[in-house]
């Protein structure tokens, strides 16, 4: 995507009328190839007047190999390219992009690739509240600093995502005539704030990225014109905690209230055991490490199934644990598969 991925042989760009033209050969023949299969040519706004690439779309099986060996000797051309699930290679000079994607997430991915960067750049403002906006579409990141224990996708419509954003659906589903009516949809968002866009506030992977995307860069300057946004729209202030929006998404996104509560309370229990019981815990009353601790925690998680240790573990008293991880130690190694947890151990159950 983006055009550039095609590097050893001659693409250049196409003019609208030639562009169009050359999409309905393509995606004939593709069409050809996968008669059952859903495909989408990626929107662009309406009035754009050349194209460095074209973007499609296709529903994916459970492999794509067989898919990439097809396409290759229905269209042999001079350079393929493969970027995880991103194919790209050439036709007449043009630069084709084939976007794999599962069922579940083709949807989604439809409106997510739509109308150039403007969901990437939604994605940033989302970012804000404490959201992703990706090809899956919105989710919700359970993290604590560095430590990421869930995320959950909250919704794959995209009339959920504007509600959030407070952006006009109608707009959206309408779409663009121009690149600038895509920036002016954005930043008609309350929770537009100039300074998080800006390359030097995003970490160092993103500005990489941003810095080589065209459309990012020209909303850049657009937004640096101050001419371009108006006054009349209430923009809501920078907030450093996240966590206050939460009441906002609470009543914007079908049932993340009661999911968000249970998933805190999964985490919660989560933390305890790992607290009550962890590599070092083990180590310190077995002896065990490295390779061999890693085997008999395994081994302990099988024995008892991973749910069921979870809730001993947390409702044993605390001086019962150790008596606990030694006599599961003790069926490890006599190989006693069948020897039951001592009732005295059970009598410690809260």
């Amino acid at each position: 995507m983006g055009g550039n991925a095609i590097k050893n042989t001659f693409t250049r760009r196409y003019e609208a009328k030639e562009y169009y033209k050359a999409s309905e050969i393509i995606v004939d023949k593709l069409l050809t190839l996968f008669p059952n299969r859903k495909l989408s040519i990626i929107k662009s706004y309406r009035n754009k007047e050349s194209f460095g690439d074209i973007d499609i779309l296709i529903k994916s099986q459970n492999t794509i190999n067989d898919d990439i060996k097809a396409i290759k000797d229905k269209f042999k051309p001079k350079e393929f390219v493969r970027n995880s699930h991103i194919i790209s290679f050439d036709f007449n000079e043009l630069q084709v992009d084939v976007i794999f994607t599962n069922n579940e997430d083709y949807e989604a991915s439809v409106q997510y690739f739509s109308y150039n960067d403007l969901n990437n750049i939604l994605g940033i403002i989302c970012h804000s509240l404490g959201l992703k906006l990706g090809h899956d579409g919105l989710s919700y990141n359970f993290r604590e600093g560095t430590n990421n224990y869930r995320n959950v996708v909250l919704s794959t419509d995209w009339e959920v995502v504007c509600k959030v954003l407070m952006l006009d659906y109608k707009t959206f589903v309408d779409g663009f005539d121009e690149l600038e009516d895509i920036f002016k949809f954005v930043v008609s968002s309350p929770f537009f704030n100039k300074e998080i866009f800006s390359l030097e506030n995003r970490n160092h992977a993103a500005r990489v990225r941003d810095n080589k995307r065209k459309t990012y860069t020209e909303f850049l300057k657009w937004i640096e014109d101050d001419n371009n946004l108006e006054d009349d729209i209430y923009y809501f202030p920078k907030v450093e905690n996240k966590y206050y929006w939460l009441p906002h998404l609470f009543d914007n996104i079908p049932n993340f209230e009661p999911m968000y509560n249970k998933v805190m309370d999964e985490w919660l229990l989560d933390k305890k055991f790992k607290l009550r019981y962890n590599g070092e815990i083990v180590s310190e009353l077995t002896g065990l490490k490295g390779k061999e601790l890693g085997e008999f925690m395994k081994w302990t998680k099988e024995y008892h199934a991973e749910d069921k240790l979870k809730m001993i573990i947390n409702t044993i008293n605390a001086e019962c644990i150790d008596d606990f991880i030694l006599h599961n130690y003790n069926v490890y190694t006599g190989n006693l598969f069948n020897v039951e947890i001592p009732q005295t151990y059970l009598e410690g159950m809260k």
